[in-house]
């Protein structure tokens, strides 16, 4: 198994498991405050997980010749690369706009006034450490879903290419 292999296994692993957790946290906040616009988020993430699950396959597919592949998996790949590319992009942008000392003010300002609210105290050092936390944690994300969907475009390559090769090495059909 080769480094490549081993860092698509280990990316899409993380990005099944990290995009499973979204979609249920998602899911939850839909049901509990009935926001349809969370519905979007949604289907952006069930679009990145439905990505990693067909490139699974199209790895195994490349690893074990005798796995047979659906026809429309490779083609589904290529489609619904977008979506981890998307979502990746806007983690990564989102996590950098969390650096604007105003967007910064405004979270703060938010968490603090909840806090009072709910007249909870928040240890000094708590929000900026959740918040650093918060950014590393999306912008490790958004670079798995874009190192993800950069690597299954070359597997889709080669399982072309292994096909194309083994149409051509076989017999004629027409003369047979």
């Amino acid at each position: 198994m080769n480094f490549g292999i081993k860092l698509f296994r280990i990316l899409n692993g993380i990005g099944i498991f990290l995009t499973g957790a979204l979609v249920l946290i998602f899911l939850n906040v839909m049901l509990q405050t009935g926001d349809t616009a969370v519905l979007f988020m949604i289907f952006f993430l069930g679009g990145v997980l439905i990505h990693a699950i067909l490139s699974n396959a199209l790895q195994k597919s490349l690893n074990d010749p005798a796995y047979t592949l659906k026809e429309n998996t490779p083609g589904g790949v290529q489609v619904l690369g977008f979506f981890p590319i998307l979502v990746g992009l806007l983690s990564v942008l989102m996590a950098s706009m969390l650096n604007n000392p105003e967007i910064r003010e405004v979270l703060f300002k938010q968490l603090k006034e909840q806090a009072d609210l709910q007249k909870q105290t928040i240890p000094a050092g708590t929000m900026e450490a959740a918040l650093s936390f918060f950014q590393v944690v999306m912008s490790v994300y958004g670079i798995i879903l874009v190192g993800n969907a950069v690597l299954s475009m070359f597997y889709v390559k080669q399982w072309r290419d292994r096909q194309n090769g083994d149409q051509n090495e076989g017999p004629d059909d027409i003369g047979a």
